[in-house]
C-alpha cells in the first residue's frame, strides 16, 4: 500500500503543477479529480486490508472451534465405550459418565455452532476485502487516465477517467451492501 500512496502523491503533486502553469481552467478539474480519487484510493485500500485482516482472524477463530469441535467428540465417544461397555458387563453406569456424556455432546453442539458463524464471518469479510480491492485498482487507473488527459490536454482522457471513477466508487459502495451482511 505505502508504494501505492507514494505513487498517487507523486501524479497527484505533478498534476496539481501542470494545472498552475497552464492557460486552460479545466485543468484544474482533473487536478481536483485526482485528488479526491487519491482519497477514495486510499480509503478504499485501508477498508481493504482491514477486512482482510478481519477474515483471517475469524478465519483462525473458527478453526480454534472446529478443533474444540473434534477433542468434545473424542471425549463423547470415549464416555459411549466407557458407558456402552459397563452394561455389556451388566454393571450399572454411573449417574457421573452420563452428565459428562451430556456435557461433551453440548459443548460439540456448541463449537460447531459458533465454528459455523465464524466461517461465514470470515467469507463475507474476505468478499468485501476482494471487491474493495476491485475498487482501489479502479481508483488507480482512474488517477493514470486522469493524469494521461492533463499531459495530451485532451478532455476525453478525464471524462474516460472521471467514469472510472464512478465505477470504482460503485465497487466501493457495494462492499458494504446488506448482500455481504449474510450468505
Amino acid at each position: 500500500m505505502e508504494e501505492f500512496e507514494s505513487n498517487t502523491e507523486h501524479v497527484e503533486e505533478h498534476l496539481h503543477e501542470h494545472a498552475h502553469h497552464t492557460p486552460e481552467k479545466w485543468i484544474s478539474g482533473v487536478a481536483l479529480t485526482a485528488a479526491l480519487l487519491a482519497a477514495l484510493a486510499a480509503s478504499a485500500g485501508m477498508m481493504s486490508g482491514h477486512f482482510a485482516n478481519d477474515a483471517m482472524l475469524e478465519k483462525m477463530d473458527a478453526e480454534d472451534k472446529w478443533n474444540q469441535f473434534g477433542v468434545n467428540s473424542i471425549k463423547a465417544t470415549v464416555m459411549e465405550s466407557r458407558i456402552d461397555e459397563r452394561q455389556l458387563m451388566g454393571h450399572p453406569v454411573d449417574a457421573r459418565d452420563r452428565e459428562k456424556l451430556a456435557k461433551y455432546d453440548k459443548g460439540k453442539d456448541t463449537a460447531k455452532e459458533e465454528a459455523g458463524e465464524r466461517d461465514v464471518k470470515a467469507v463475507v469479510n474476505f468478499k468485501r476485502h476482494e471487491v474493495l480491492a476491485r475498487a482501489v485498482m479502479l481508483f488507480q487507473v482512474a488517477i493514470a487516465v486522469s493524469a494521461i488527459s492533463a499531459l495530451t490536454k485532451r478532455r476525453v482522457f478525464w471524462f474516460v477517467g472521471i467514469a472510472l471513477g464512478v465505477a470504482a466508487t460503485a465497487f466501493f459502495v457495494a462492499a458494504f451492501m446488506p448482500m455481504y451482511l449474510h450468505l
